[in-house]
Parts: C-alpha cells; sequence; structure tokens
C-alpha cells in the first residue's frame, strides 16, 4: 500500500470497476481521482456484473430497434450483435470459443488447460462462434425488434448473473492462477441474492415500463386489445421471471457440473462460456413464448 492513504471501496466505484471490466467504455472520468486497491474493487465490483450487463442489453436493443427501422430484422440483428461485441471486446464469445476447443479438443484434464492457456482458435473454438452467434442472431430475428426491448436486456443482465452463480458454487482452479481466483474467491451466496435481488427489481421496472407505454399508444391510437405492443405474456411478468430464473440456473447448474467434473474448477474461459449459453437459453424461450 502506498504511503497515501487508499480511499474505501465505494459502490461507485465497484460500479465502475465492472463497466470497465465487462467492457471497453473508457471510465478514467470516474476512477482516474481517486487512489484505491484495484484488486478489492474488482471483488466488489462482481455484484455489480447484472446491472451492467442489463446495460449492455439495453444498448443492443437500442440498437436492434433503430437499424429495424430501415432494415430487415435479420439485418438489424446482424448489426446490433456486431455492435455490442464492438462494445463488450467480444469478452465472452472469445471465451466461448477458448472453453470449446478445450473441452473438445482435450481428453484429460492436463490437456484441456493446456488447450486455454493457448490464445489460437482451432476447429472447436471456431464451430462454437459461428453457431453461437448465428443461432443469437437468427433468435433475435425471430423474437422481432418489440420483443427484443425486454428480451436483450433480461438475457443479457441473467447471462452475467450466471457467472457469480458459477462462482459461488464451483471454486477456482487450485493450482493454476488465474483471476478468476483473484475475482471471484471472494464471491458469496449472499452476494449472489443481492445482485439477483437488484437484477429481478430492475426486470420489474423494465417491464412495467413498456406495458405503461403499450396502454398510453392504446389509448392514444384506439387500437385493439389483439394489436398490443407487447405480448400477453408481459401481463404475467412474475410467472415469467420465475420461469427465466429457472431455465438460466439450470443451464448454469448443467455446464458448471460438467466443468467441475472435467477440471475439477472454474476459470474465467468458463464462465464467459457460461454466460454465452444462459444468454442463448434465455432468448431460446422468449422465442418459444412468441
Amino acid at each position: 500500500m502506498s504511503s497515501k492513504a487508499r480511499i474505501e471501496i465505494s459502490n461507485w466505484i465497484s460500479f465502475w470497476t465492472a463497466v470497465q471490466f465487462l467492457t471497453r467504455i473508457p471510465v478514467s472520468f470516474a476512477l482516474s481521482k481517486s487512489e484505491f486497491d484495484h484488486r478489492a474493487a474488482l471483488q466488489r465490483s462482481v455484484a455489480f456484473f447484472p446491472l451492467v450487463g442489463l446495460l449492455i442489453g439495453c444498448f443492443t436493443s437500442v440498437v436492434f430497434s433503430s437499424v429495424s427501422l430501415l432494415w430487415s430484422s435479420a439485418i438489424s440483428a446482424c448489426v446490433a450483435i456486431a455492435a455490442e461485441n464492438w462494445l463488450t471486446g467480444a469478452f465472452h464469445e472469445d471465451a466461448l470459443a477458448d472453453a470449446t476447443d478445450a473441452l473438445g479438443g482435450g481428453w484429460t484434464r492436463d490437456r484441456v488447460l493446456e488447450i486455454l492457456k493457448d490464445s489460437r482458435h482451432g476447429t472447436f473454438g471456431v464451430l462454437a462462434l459461428v453457431l453461437g452467434v448465428g443461432v443469437r442472431v437468427l433468435l433475435l430475428a425471430e423474437i422481432g425488434p418489440e420483443n427484443g426491448m425486454v428480451a436483450l436486456p433480461i438475457s443479457a443482465m441473467l447471462g452475467r448473473w450466471s457467472i457469480l452463480w458459477m462462482m459461488a458454487w464451483i471454486p477456482p482452479i487450485e493450482d493454476r492462477h488465474t483471476m478468476v481466483r483473484d475475482v471471484g474467491s471472494q464471491t458469496t451466496w449472499s452476494v449472489f441474492c443481492f445482485s439477483g435481488t437488484i437484477a429481478m427489481v430492475i426486470w420489474s421496472i423494465i417491464v412495467g415500463l413498456f406495458q405503461l407505454a403499450s396502454n398510453l399508444l392504446q389509448r392514444e391510437s384506439n387500437v385493439q386489445e389483439t394489436h398490443e405492443l407487447l405480448p400477453q405474456w408481459t401481463q404475467t411478468w412474475i410467472w415469467v421471471s420465475v420461469q427465466i430464473v429457472m431455465v438460466s440456473l439450470v443451464v448454469s447448474s448443467l455446464f458448471g457440473r460438467y466443468v467441475k467434473r472435467r477440471v475439477g474448477g472454474v476459470t474465467g474461459d468458463f464462465l464467459g462460456a457460461n454466460c454465452y449459453l444462459v444468454q442463448l437459453a434465455v432468448l431460446l424461450y422468449f422465442a418459444a413464448q412468441i
């Protein structure tokens, strides 16, 4: 620790540290003037991963809806996913490719960990990227921009929330120094529940605002009930919330159990891959509802 007294890690600093970790947004305006323990701030920032995921999803949905005013849903979905990858630096896409390469190409634990160290993508990784991004584009095109305004933020938020689930449940690999040991070793079930509560409150607010906007538009334009801005399932948001949370936890639990059996712990690549899989699962749920 330096001779200067380091300030206490506030929620403000923790939030912007999470933004810095998960996106390419410059946050020097919020962090550069403060002297603090960056490792401790990164450990505390995990509680804000779902909130940052929500903001990422909102950005993607705005791009999706805006581009759809000019082009088809398929083209708009491609542009939206490209814009999101620019925002995040393809953070979780890279993790998906690395994790698939390792789990697909490694027959032993040591070989899996060895492949994880290789920054190059093999056949399994490229295939995972093509299928993962392709399926996500197809799902967005199927869901449409109106429903995407809800589905994208929620899927992105639950994807980052599932990272906390895995960190609290599965310990990091002990015989290998990874960032997860520095960041995720302090993640507890209380942090997981706290961030989940925030996520569900925000989800409720989003659905409530959209439903309010739908009712106002219907009242002004005198459209019939069968032509609502949002589908009928938004009126039963509590049941939908329970379902998508269960979908997220089931997918995360199955993948986490498989990873734990293969290598005995988690790394950042496995956490990122889990986030992407959960996002796909939630989008699949919304597509099925529509």
